[in-house]
């Protein structure tokens, strides 16, 4: 169980990606849950702070995606699991970093931003489990 993980200390690896340590879990309130829903204590929905929002950029923190250079994504941007996970728990990113880049921005105006069509391209690019085989 997650929690029995945070008390021992560990680090909670999802998706060979995402880094967490218990202080990066956002507690769940009762009103955040729709009437419809029961939560049991052991099946409670686990919220995590990923990135902060700094102008029009979250900047995601480098504790949970080490990837070893700044990460930004435009605010507007339609984010899906694929942007961070290739098959087989790839980290896109961490591919990406054997180029070596100052920094990754994803969206928006900045100089050196990648286009959120160019980089949805770029991750249909990477292979299915089916081609990994």
């Amino acid at each position: 169980m997650v929690h029995d993980k945070f008390d021992r200390g560990e680090v909670l690896l999802i998706k060979g990606t995402f880094h967490f340590r218990c202080d990066h879990l956002i507690a769940v309130k009762q009103k955040d849950v729709a009437e419809e829903e029961i939560l049991l204590p052991s099946f409670e929905p686990l919220r995590f702070k990923v990135a902060n929002l700094e102008g029009d950029y979250f900047v995601f923190d480098p504790d949970i995606v080490q990837i070893g250079y700044p990460l930004l994504i435009y605010r507007n941007a339609q984010i899906t699991w694929k942007w961070f996970t290739a098959e087989r728990r790839t980290s896109i990113f961490r591919v990406i970093s054997e180029i070596r880049p100052a920094r990754v921005v994803i969206g928006g105006t900045e100089s050196d931003a990648i286009p959120e069509a160019v980089f949805e391209k770029l991750i249909s690019k990477f292979p299915t489990s089916h081609e990994l085989k």
